[in-house]
């Protein structure tokens, strides 16, 4: 078993995202006016809200319903026909798309909590916001008038700042001195030091790495041309983390070889998990960061552990960040806890 101190920080971090809320509130409303009838009330986690239902005039429809937040008014902007052959059935229509799904204005966090859907000046619905979340990324594919290009959406993100709870947890029950292989703008290595680890890292020299790191991590960072071997001597730190590194990288296992060379004990990696692409066929999804522009390497749990097999003696193989979409659990990325 791997200590104790690790364990019980990963069982704490993974219950956590177990407990994650659903990904939108759903409210049924079931109101009916002659040839409109509302059934439900989304609130997403975008900070939009939604209606849904069927209608015979959808402009009609859009022109008569508004969302109120405190005192703000938050009108209808998008809305859209969608299928509904159950309703085609009733009607005996000739059109199977009297549905609708209709989009209010973003909700505006200095305006309150309290929203109130109404009908042509009458409330039908209310409730209340229990929670805000950060826009999405690639927040401009929701309202753009302009086509986006490949490269536009495929792109390689900048430097990040932050990191999951779990990778963090991982991190601060490594043994000093830590290395932190690819360390982008150095967020882990501020956190270990702060937490008293002994952490150093190694990045790539470009322009946006120099612009990034914090000019307290600065010292602890070393820049280099991105070739191999590293510019270390062998065993020269305790214990390495490589986070959302190797699938970057043209040579893999050359990388994690040198990863081990200069370490004496403990190596942490993880890697975007790419048997989400399978796990999620049957909900028509893909998670857009395993289609990055700088993704090279896709693993899965076997494929990681094999291509680590070589340089360690033990190997514990993790998935972290847990979601689930359409009732499918899937996982953002798998790591791997190794031992010399």
């Amino acid at each position: 078993m791997f200590p104790s101190r690790l364990g019980a920080a990963l069982r704490f971090q993974l219950s956590r995202y177990l407990g994650r809320p659903a990904s939108a509130d759903v409210e049924q409303i079931a109101f009916r006016d002659g040839s409109v009838a509302i059934d439900a009330f989304r609130l997403l986690p975008d900070g939009t809200a939604t209606i849904t239902g069927w209608t015979l005039d959808l402009p009609a429809l859009a022109s008569s319903v508004l969302l109120r937040q405190g005192e703000a008014s938050r009108p209808a902007v998008a809305s859209w026909s969608i299928y509904r052959p159950d309703v085609q059935v009733a009607l005996r229509s000739v059109s199977s798309f009297h549905g609708f799904e209709l989009h209010f204005a973003r909700l505006d966090r200095s305006a309150g909590r309290d929203l109130h859907l109404l009908f042509r000046g009458t409330e039908i619905f209310r409730t209340r916001i229990n929670e805000w979340r950060e826009p999405p990324h690639y927040d401009a594919l929701n309202t753009s008038v302009s086509v986006f290009s490949r490269e536009q959406i495929y792109a390689s993100g900048p430097p990040a700042h932050t990191a999951t709870d779990e990778s963090l947890a991982l991190a601060l029950a490594l043994p000093g001195p830590v290395l932190d292989f690819g360390c982008g703008a150095g967020y882990l290595v501020g956190r270990m030091r702060k937490a008293g680890i002994e952490a150093f890292g190694v990045e790539i020299d470009r322009d946006a790495i120099r612009t990034a790191l914090p000019d307290d991590i600065r010292p602890f960072v070393r820049l280099t041309d991105g070739t191999l071997p590293l510019p270390y001597s062998d065993g020269e730190f305790e214990s390495a983390i490589a986070t959302e590194v190797l699938e970057h990288i043209d040579n893999p296992t050359a990388a994690v070889a040198e990863i081990a060379r200069v370490t004496r004990k403990r190596v942490v990696i993880t890697v975007p998990d790419a048997s989400a692409i399978p796990a999620l066929f049957y909900a028509n999804v893909v998670p857009w960061h395993l289609l990055e522009s700088t993704h090279f390497q896709f693993f899965n749990v076997n494929s990681l552990k094999a291509m680590l097999e070589p340089y360690f003696s033990r190997i514990e193989m993790l998935k972290i960040g847990r979601c689930e979409t359409d009732g499918i659990p899937w996982f953002t990325s798998i790591a791997a806890i190794c031992e010399k």
